[in-house]
């Protein structure tokens, strides 16, 4: 978000937020940043009754063309079965001048595939920043209180320790060690349409 040229003033934006899960990042942007214009979360598996999320695919999102300001992806775009698609349609919904900030972990060798991808659509990139580090710095940090909580936890929770602790990424873990030693990176990238 703080990428984004007009950070912290999104009062006059429309905002798309692709896989937004159940929208608490959504809420966290209109805590911090409303009232906003409009704000959208879209993702395939909807649960919470939340009016301003709509269910739809990456791929194919459900607007019209030049809908929105600014988009914004994160921790997702890895699970898709095709990111050049995705490009595609978020450059196809954002009006010209729009700013698409994506983040996600990655392998090192996508970088330049994905900002190749991005740059062949006609986005512009304004920002890439590669932030493992930071990112290793915050595991540590949350591992410790989820750890913390499954000590407390049931006994038929604490039989699922390890995979749990795979889930957050935490230390001694297979996906916390392949951040820690960059074989897969955190990527921070803004791009505009120009």
């Amino acid at each position: 978000m703080s990428m984004h040229p007009e950070y912290p003033d999104f009062e006059n934006l429309d905002i798309l937020e692709v896989s937004c899960g159940q929208g608490y990042s959504l809420e966290w942007i209109e805590n911090w940043h409303g009232p906003i214009k409009c704000l959208i979360g879209c993702d395939k598996v909807v649960t919470r009754n939340v009016n301003n999320i709509v269910y739809g695919d990456a791929h194919k999102l459900p607007f019209a063309d030049e809908s929105f300001d600014f988009i914004l992806n994160v921790e997702a775009a890895h699970l898709y079965s095709d990111y050049q698609k995705f490009f595609q349609e978020c450059y196809r919904v954002l009006r010209t001048g729009g700013v698409f900030c994506y983040l996600d972990i990655r392998y090192p060798r996508d970088v330049s595939l994905l900002n190749d991808a991005a740059k062949s659509l006609g986005f512009v990139t304004k920002h890439l920043e590669l932030c493992t580090e930071e990112v290793v710095e915050g595991l540590n940090h949350s591992a410790r209180k989820y750890d913390e909580l499954l000590e407390k936890a049931p006994w038929f929770v604490k039989m699922f320790k390890n995979t749990l602790r795979a889930t957050y990424c935490a230390p001694g873990t297979e996906a916390y060690e392949r951040l820690r030693t960059e074989q897969k990176i955190y990527l921070a990238v803004m791009w505009m349409k120009c």
